[in-house]
């Protein structure tokens, strides 16, 4: 596989018409049309990526572009994968072929468990005296993360809004204060 580095779409039309080696191409027409589209015998064929237009070009004129390795930079830096004189995409196919045995090795190896006759139940009730962890929300540091993990843990355990602007200690005590006000 070689590959062919080119800049612009005013060069990247030509490259491709010359590959393509093919008179029933409108190339003034195709030069004029949006990104991606290209003329032939007057009938506007149109392609969303260049991507597409590659793969275009190898189904209707018989190019030897490879899309899958073909890259695109920027607004117009391109990079075309060209399979090279006498070589085949068979390597190409026989990798695809061996990842998709691997993954229905990989399917065929995931054990079926017995389904589950009894499950129980538990259902924890909440009693509304839940009690802080002190020990946790005394170890915390004056930083953005920590005060916003008091925040979070205060408003959904005990269904209390801190101001995450104060420091640490001051989100500690406003917190302490609205529980016992509770």
């Amino acid at each position: 596989m070689k590959f062919q580095y080119i800049v612009g779409y005013h060069n990247f039309w030509p490259f491709l018409f010359k590959q393509a080696n093919d008179s029933s191409i409108d190339e003034n027409i195709s030069m004029q049309l949006p990104r991606g589209s290209f003329s032939v015998n007057n009938k506007i064929i149109h392609c969303t990526h260049f991507v597409d237009t590659l793969r275009k070009f190898n189904e209707m004129f018989g190019t030897r572009f490879v899309p899958e390795e073909s890259t695109f930079g920027g607004q117009t830096y391109f990079n075309i994968a060209i399979l090279e004189e006498g070589k085949t995409r068979a390597v190409q196919e026989q990798k695809e072929e061996t990842v998709s045995k691997t993954e229905e090795e990989k399917v065929e190896d995931i054990p079926v468990s017995e389904p589950v006759a009894d499950i129980e139940t538990i259902v924890v009730e909440d009693s509304g005296d839940a009690t802080p962890d002190w020990e946790w929300i005394e170890s915390l540091d004056n930083n953005k993360e920590d005060k916003l993990a008091l925040d979070q843990y205060a408003e959904s355990k005990f269904s209390v809004k801190l101001s995450r602007t104060m420091k640490i200690s001051n989100m500690i005590k406003a917190f302490k204060e609205e529980l016992e006000s509770k």
